[in-house]
């Protein structure tokens, strides 16, 4: 039985994959539905985003102490990570809702809509990406081979945030209180996160950061930008993580797919 549910809830992924232009088109037109007739588009997030960092990254250098020079390109990319992944897991929360016409009317895989969700955010990661460059030029930072790290580490987080985002999104579908559950855990998560924060200043208790895996998953992407390698730790961290998420995934998807439709 176990075996059946796991089968069926890889072939609903690997279908979803495999009509990949479903859910490229889909994302892309919903990223220019939501900015039509604006004149900067998706960059009116970047410019927000952008003025949040320079304003929070002094404020947070001169509470924390922190040199300005070191400190706003740990929180700016720190915040940039935060914005995609916490964005794909918040709107994982109405993952099958927002699509309910959809679902009911068509036989599309449900990984689709899930797909459809990170492509959107992965559009809005790339226009973001555009403050990091930014910081790190203005505030001199090397550019080297290992800065090239960073891209596998945007996979993994791509990956972690996909597998997490199905067990959300059936939860959110089956129970409708689980998004406000979720909303306020995902505030709860910023703070005990080092993004506005370094964990040198929490060096009498290691342990909030040593066992979230959200930190060792933004290491996996910020060291390389800083230049330094991640840790063993930080890719075994991020590594099992995304095991067992995507283990969660196959399973439940394999096992609720049938009821979704009638639960939302």
């Amino acid at each position: 039985m176990i075996n059946d549910k796991r089968k069926s809830g890889v072939v609903d992924l690997l279908q979803a994959l495999t009509r990949r232009e479903i859910w490229l088109y889909l994302g892309w037109q919903d990223i220019r539905q939501r900015y039509r007739r604006s004149v900067l588009g998706p960059f009116w997030l970047t410019i927000s985003t952008g003025v949040q960092i320079g304003a929070l990254g002094f404020l947070w250098a001169e509470l924390f102490h922190q040199d300005l020079h070191d400190f706003l390109p740990f929180f700016s990319i720190g915040l940039v990570i935060w914005s995609f992944f916490s964005g794909v897991i918040l709107e994982a929360c109405t993952g099958f809702t927002q699509f309910e016409a959809i679902i009911r009317q068509t036989a599309l895989p449900f990984s689709s809509y899930l797909l459809r969700i990170l492509f959107r955010h992965l559009v809005i990661l790339a226009h973001n990406f555009v403050i990091i460059v930014l910081v790190l030029a203005l505030t001199r930072q090397h550019v080297t081979w290992t800065t090239l790290l960073c891209l596998p580490g945007l996979l993994m987080a791509s990956f972690l945030a996909l597998f997490l985002s199905g067990p959300i999104a059936i939860f959110c579908a089956r129970f409708r209180d689980m998004p406000q559950i979720l909303s306020n855990l995902v505030n709860v998560l910023y703070y005990f996160t080092p993004i506005m924060w370094r964990p040198s200043t929490l060096a009498r208790m290691p342990w909030v950061y040593e066992l979230n895996p959200l930190h060792h998953l933004f290491e996996v992407v910020r060291a390389p930008l800083l230049g330094s390698v991640p840790t063993i730790q930080d890719y075994a961290w991020t590594g099992a993580s995304i095991c067992l998420a995507g283990t969660a995934y196959i399973l439940l998807l394999g096992r609720f797919r049938h009821r979704i439709a009638y639960w939302i």
